[in-house]
């Protein structure tokens, strides 16, 4: 049964069948996901824009962490190298940088930006001791168990901490005596 169509109102099914199109009165703007364009062809118009300014003074930094979330760890270190240049948020930035290396598997240059990240200024005791058990990490992965044992007992003397390190170091030393390491 066909509903009536109120006065003044539009009746689709009777546009719908009609041979001509209908006009539309105003001009339609096309959104960026009509164009086709990609992230990267976003990601190239904002670094393009590029700098800090007032409205966003953590620019690279935050750029750096949108690349590194999207997978784009190349796009993502350069941006985080420059945050650590221009003073963004230097403790995170070499911290997010040492990570992506980590996930590149170049540990030697994770551990480099780990500890440049401990050399920074104002961090908080919780980062820090977070940015030494992942630095621990990283010796233990090159072979450096000595400086990885150092580090851990550093942490487990700072009071409060990662629960696990006690367990870690008895593991260390049990495995360095029965020359597993």
């Amino acid at each position: 049964m066909k509903e009536a169509v109120p006065a003044g109102g539009f009746d689709l099914g009777a546009a719908l069948t009609t041979v001509e199109p209908l006009e539309v009165g105003a001009s339609c703007k096309v959104s960026i996901l009509e164009k086709g364009i990609g992230v990267e062809e976003i990601f190239k118009e904002l670094k393009e824009i590029g700098d800090p300014s007032a409205a966003d003074p953590l620019f690279n930094y935050n750029m750096g962490v949108a690349y590194h979330e999207l997978g784009f760890l190349r796009e993502a270190m350069e941006q985080f190298e420059t945050a650590v240049k221009m003073g963004q948020k230097p403790f995170e930035a070499l911290s997010m940088l040492g990570f992506c290396h980590w996930e590149k598997g170049k540990w030697a240059e994770a551990q480099k930006s780990f500890e440049e990240a401990l050399g920074a200024e104002q961090i908080p005791p919780e980062k820090i001791l977070s940015a030494k058990y992942i630095l621990s990490l990283l010796y233990q992965e090159r072979g450096q168990i000595e400086k990885a044992l150092g580090i851990l007992h550093e942490i487990a003397t700072m009071g409060k901490g990662i629960l696990t390190v006690p367990e870690e170091i008895a593991d260390f030393v049990n495995k360095a005596e029965s020359k597993e390491i």
